[in-house]
């Protein structure tokens, strides 16, 4: 008897890791506390030695003023504080550089980060002389059981499709979610022969697996293409070759 997928939490949980972007579990730097007087551990919050004011000013400790120390204390405080502000605004950065690459539905790349991967890997594959190839999945009825059944059920239905896929490919490989219903693998340095073999194990996979959604079983239609990497292809071009090459 074939299993039977649900559309649950458990599986959204499953693919919560992004297998693209490693240690990125930094969370959302707004909930970090921007006080200008807790930027400095409190065992740091220590009053500067006059030692420590004579060195920034290559001079003798003796001859800096009370006054001056206090102005250069205030003058040292302001450059820990812009420091801290740097670092700080610098995480933000990262943080949405790497949220800006992601998939609104799915834990892999979208289409445009996925495309600077492609070009990545082709410039690779130019100074090895050697080639990939690029294998394409079609959720070929996700539209279909968005209008039937809504559009949760649609994206369950497309992650129990990416969930396979990411179970099925090498810690190399590299995952994009191309559109709506659409997902493509760059398996570098293989050729047509291997990518194929992915094509038939995840078709085989689905035609087992069947996804139930509100009381009825749907078998997933999956249409894939298998197309070659070389190290002077075009990612446009190759992407575009793949989407017209797509079949059942």
């Amino acid at each position: 008897m074939p299993d039977t997928i649900m559309p649950t939490s458990e599986l959204i949980s499953t693919l919560a890791i992004n297998q693209n972007r490693q240690g990125n579990n930094t969370g959302n730097p707004y909930s970090k506390n921007e006080e200008r007087e807790n930027h400095i551990p409190d065992e740091q919050k220590t009053k500067r030695s006059v030692q420590d004011i004579a060195s920034i000013l290559n001079i003798p400790s003796e001859n800096v003023s009370e006054d001056t120390q206090k102005a250069i204390v205030k003058l040292l405080d302001e450059m820990d504080y812009l420091r801290w502000k740097v670092k700080n605004l610098e995480g933000r950065l990262k943080y949405f550089e790497d949220k800006a690459d992601i998939h609104h539905s799915m834990p892999f790349f979208n289409q445009r980060a996925f495309i600077r991967e492609i070009e990545k890997r082709i410039a690779h594959f130019a100074n090895v002389n050697l080639g990939g190839c690029l294998v394409m999945f079609e959720l070929h009825n996700f539209f279909e059981i968005r209008k039937n059944d809504g559009i949760s059920e649609a994206e369950a239905a497309l992650l129990l499709l990416a969930s396979t896929i990411k179970a099925s490919v090498r810690a190399s490989d590299i995952i994009g979610a191309i559109d709506y219903a659409r997902i493509a693998v760059i398996m570098p340095f293989v050729g047509i022969k291997e990518g194929k073999i992915l094509q038939e194990r995840i078709k085989e996979t689905m035609r087992t697996r069947p996804f139930k959604s509100k009381g009825k079983s749907t078998f997933l239609e999956i249409y894939t293409s298998c197309v070659d990497v070389p190290p002077d292809g075009d990612a446009l071009h190759i992407l575009e070759i793949a989407d017209k090459s797509l079949k059942d």
